[in-house]
């Protein structure tokens, strides 16, 4: 049973609560119970950070920027549920696990940037309102609307379209068939809008060289420094408004932690652990399903181990930071960047810091 071979792998010593960890000898004492945000951060490639270490991507600088301002009596997770080229259609049927499952306070909704080469604005505009939708009648979330920052007339593949060309240029296309109507929508919904698209358009002709600085050569990505930037700015509109909303402690603690550890995907991954190969090939195969349902049982774990009960936290702190290692070794074995590799097996090595019995197959895939 997965129950008794992660309680087998807890290590007494090392307790978690939300963003912080606390390592020592001796046994664990009560802590005060801290406060909870669950954030998730849902949508395509831009969301994703796929060329970015674990620890750099958009959804991590969130959570920094967050936790700053929210201050230590509060726990923040940001989950990080992008995929990679998925349009608003694609995404739809992902609502129920990678959003509605998580019970979040706060939602950060990316999408529009495939779409507007692959969809015709009617899908986009009918599939982005039943998100929308299923938020509104399924959470009580602060949902954000994000434009996407740019399509870089000169280094994007789109450049070239008839459809471009007939607007008149990629960032007329993209107002005209997703910025127009993802503020407009946002509105009709009472969410909030980060308005990149105007927050970089607007800073670039203060200064040119951002450009370089935060778009990557293929004209829409994000670098880790574009990744920081407008984690800043999303962090500075949303703050009061979750302060406001913000009001519960992580009740049910145990129905959290049960989750986390019947996770599925956790469990194989967990049965192949003990050999580098197999659990090469359990993180490899289906890698996108397998990222996002891994990135589900870590968040449920951290929400788990803000509660007070020492042994709850102690195994909670331990599926988290085995889950987030899992997440980073895949990226690892498998990076867009040579960066995104070598900062997520750092990052990784980092979430094992203090545990001890790591699973043989982790440990020979991180020397």
């Amino acid at each position: 049973m997965v129950n008794a071979q992660l309680l087998s792998l807890v290590p007494i010593a090392i307790l978690l609560a939300g963003n912080s960890r606390t390592e020592g000898a001796g046994e664990a004492q009560p802590v005060k119970k801290r406060r909870y945000i669950q954030a998730v951060a849902f949508g395509d490639s831009l969301t994703w950070s796929m060329r970015a270490p674990y620890g750099e991507r958009y959804a991590d600088h969130i959570e920094a920027e967050l936790a700053e301002r929210l201050g230590p009596d509060i726990c923040v997770d940001v989950a990080a549920c992008g995929a990679g080229g998925n349009t608003a259609r694609e995404a739809l049927p992902r609502v129920q696990r990678d959003l509605i499952d998580y019970a979040p306070d706060l939602v950060i909704l990316n999408l529009g940037a495939n779409d507007s080469g692959r969809e015709k604005k009617e899908v986009f505009e009918r599939s982005y309102r039943a998100i929308l939708e299923r938020l509104r009648t399924e959470t009580d979330a602060l949902v954000v609307c994000e434009t996407i920052p740019v399509l870089d007339e000169e280094w994007h593949l789109y450049r070239d379209r008839g459809f471009a060309r007939k607007a008149g240029g990629l960032n007329r296309y993209l107002e005209a068939f997703s910025h127009s109507f993802i503020r407009r929508v946002a509105k009709e919904h009472s969410s909030l809008v980060h308005d990149r698209f105007s927050i970089y358009h607007d800073a670039l002709r203060e200064a040119p060289s951002l450009r370089s600085r935060l778009i990557r050569r293929d004209g829409v990505h994000l670098t880790e420094e574009g990744n920081a930037y407008f984690a800043k700015t999303l962090a500075d509109l949303v703050r009061d408004r979750v302060l406001e909303r913000q009001r519960r402690e992580p009740a049910n603690s145990e129905e959290w932690l049960g989750r986390a550890e019947k996770n599925a995907t956790l469990q194989r991954v967990l049965a192949a652990s003990s050999s580098g190969p197999a659990l090469r090939a359990a993180l490899l195969k289906n890698e996108h399903v397998v990222r996002l349902e891994l990135q589900q049982a870590r968040s449920h774990a951290r929400r788990a181990a803000c509660s007070n009960a020492p042994d709850l936290r102690t195994t909670a702190a331990r599926i988290e930071a085995l889950a987030a290692a899992f997440m980073a070794t895949q990226r690892m074995l498998n990076p867009a960047t040579a960066n995104a590799g070598a900062g997520s097996r750092k990052w990784a090595l980092e979430r094992l810091q203090g545990l001890s019995d790591v699973p043989g197959g982790l440990r020979q895939l991180l020397e």
